[in-house]
């Protein structure tokens, strides 16, 4: 802190400490693709290493969780609600703890969608488009990579903490572990495909593009503490995701939130491609 105060003390107001190098005279990216991608860079880099260690830290919980839980009914209600034996506490546990991987892995997701909407407004976007650039192609770059990287990172959490927990005396199969963390993917890009939506149709709101990670993250993980009803919890896709582990899963509540992702989508492409662009 100390640290952070002394450079920004020193620094030009609206400015870093470090002066910017000057770009090429002629640019690289021939793609928005690749401009999308060379535009979120460092966070994307960022939020892999945090994902890393978040997979290592819940991982390595994963490995004692029977004893933790077992000792303390306040954490069992909210991270395993509803389990009686031991195999049911690891299996809702696993399920809890992806979904909030999920929710973590949505933030990366929104915030592309959000830096859209700063370059838009820094008047960066124009001059793409005035190069003969599609609308639906420049947004399209970055929605598919706001959902891919969400899908990644995931992905990414999911195998540590599978790897980890598949080591310990817990009952925890590698495989289904693995299948847990993608049946989580759906959830996250319905959280994301609501900042599609608000960002397309309607950015001078932008502030409801966290709308989907706040609502998820109450519900997941203190809708069960409360004992909410179940067409409350609802609202959170992660209520829908199934537990992989059990023999009559219910995979009906992918197919309807993805039908909800399609939707966010579509109404996100359309607004941005009638509504004036920085309005």
């Amino acid at each position: 802190m100390g640290i952070a105060f002394a450079l920004q003390a020193r620094r030009d107001f609206g400015v870093g400490a470090i002066a910017p190098r000057p770009g090429p005279a002629r640019g690289r990216d021939r793609s928005t693709w690749r401009l999308t991608l060379r535009l979120n860079r460092g966070p994307l880099i960022t939020w892999a290493i945090a994902f890393l260690g978040l997979g290592v830290v819940f991982g390595n919980f994963a490995t004692s969780i029977t004893s933790v839980l077992g000792s303390d009914s306040a954490v069992k209600q909210v991270l395993a609600a509803g389990a009686t034996t031991s195999d049911q506490l690891v299996s809702a546990f696993l399920v809890t703890i992806l979904s909030l991987v999920g929710i973590l892995a949505s933030i990366p997701g929104v915030q592309i969608m959000l830096k859209l909407r700063t370059e838009e407004l820094e008047d960066r976007v124009e001059p793409v488009m005035a190069g003969g650039v599609a609308r639906p192609r420049y947004y399209a770059s970055n929605a598919v990579l706001a959902l891919a990287a969400s899908a990644v990172y995931v992905l990414l959490a999911g195998l540590l903490i599978a790897t980890l927990a598949s080591t310990a005396d817990i009952g925890v199969d590698f495989g289904s572990a693995v299948l847990q963390a993608v049946a989580t993917v759906p959830a996250v890009w319905t959280v994301v495909a609501v900042a599609v939506a608000v960002v397309g149709a309607r950015p001078q709101v932008s502030l409801a593009a966290w709308f989907g990670v706040l609502v998820s993250f109450v519900l997941t993980l203190l809708g069960p503490t409360f004992k909410l009803w179940d067409w409350v919890l609802a609202i959170s896709p992660f209520w829908h995701i199934p537990n992989v582990t059990v023999n009559d899963a219910d995979w009906w509540g992918l197919l309807w939130i993805s039908l909800v992702t399609l939707a966010f989508s579509g109404v996100g492409f359309a607004g941005f491609r009638r509504r004036d662009l920085t309005r």
